[in-house]
Formats: structure tokens, C-alpha cells, sequence
């Protein structure tokens, strides 16, 4: 189970970069922007891009190599696939800031928030899912719960 928390403590930083933990240690950081992220693990840095601002097919690069891509229709959850390896679904949780990951019908893991008010997230995946996989998959539930505040849900 990885923590994600906001490297600058104060509240007034409308994107702070982000430390992701396992345990009390850090093995990535996050460097958000509007809809894309940057992510470096150990000595790779990993781009998150989004193909335009009201485009929801989402992918995740490293050093010119796909390794994920995300794409969510209208109403439904977003549909994921890794490179060689298995597609899942990521699904909003109806009146909850927790998202669930899904294998088939199966929910095999999940992102959330700590609480209400709490900047801090979970992110509760299997093992076999690679940490920059992870991470892209928190980052498409950033940017799900940075719309619904956007738009007042």
C-alpha cells in the first residue's frame, strides 16, 4: 500500500509536487499540472500526457516507449491498458472519493482519500501492477476528483 502526500505542507499551493511513500519511504514523486504529470522513479522520469484539454484518453511514456494508455467514454469508467499485459477498469465509487480497480467484474484494488479533508491518498493496487502503473492510475483519479471539484459534484 503506497501514500501519496503533498510535498509542500500549506494549503495555498494550487499544485504542489507530491511524494509518494511506502511506508515512511519516498520511492517517487509526482510533479502535477493541469491535466499531465511528470512522475520520477529512481532515475527515470515518466510523462503523463493527455492528447487535448477536453480529451480523456490519457498515456503514460518513458523515454519515447508506451507503457499505459487510458481512454474514459462519456458515462463510463475509464478503460486501462498496460503494454503486454492485462486491461482493467477504473471505476468511481457513487457518493465516495474512492475509486476501484476492476479485473473483469472483479474489484482487485483502489484509490482514495484519507478522509474529507485530507490532501493525503491510498493508493491499494496489486503488486503485479508495475509503481509507474500505479502511479498513472492514481493520476487518472486526481484528475476525475480535480473535474468533480471543478464542476461543484
Amino acid at each position: 500500500m503506497l501514500r501519496v502526500v503533498p510535498k509542500n505542507k500549506s494549503w495555498f499551493a494550487v499544485d504542489p509536487p507530491l511524494l509518494v511513500l511506502d511506508g515512511d519511504q519516498p520511492v517517487a514523486e509526482v510533479l502535477p499540472a493541469t491535466l499531465t504529470a511528470t512522475l520520477r522513479v529512481g532515475s527515470t522520469t515518466y510523462a503523463i500526457s493527455c492528447e487535448g484539454f477536453l480529451s480523456n484518453h490519457f498515456t503514460l511514456e518513458a523515454n519515447d516507449l508506451l507503457i499505459a494508455e487510458a481512454t474514459k467514454p462519456l458515462f463510463k469508467p475509464y478503460a486501462i491498458q498496460f503494454t503486454g499485459a492485462k486491461s482493467y477498469e477504473l471505476r468511481t465509487r457513487l457518493f465516495s472519493r474512492k475509486q476501484e480497480l476492476l479485473d473483469g467484474e472483479s474489484v482487485v484494488g483502489s484509490v482514495h482519500a484519507v478522509g474529507l479533508f485530507s490532501r493525503e491518498k491510498v493508493i491499494d493496487l496489486p503488486a503485479e501492477i508495475t509503481l509507474p502503473e500505479q502511479l498513472f492510475v492514481y493520476w487518472l483519479c486526481e484528475v476525475t476528483w480535480r473535474k468533480q471539484r471543478r464542476s461543484g459534484d
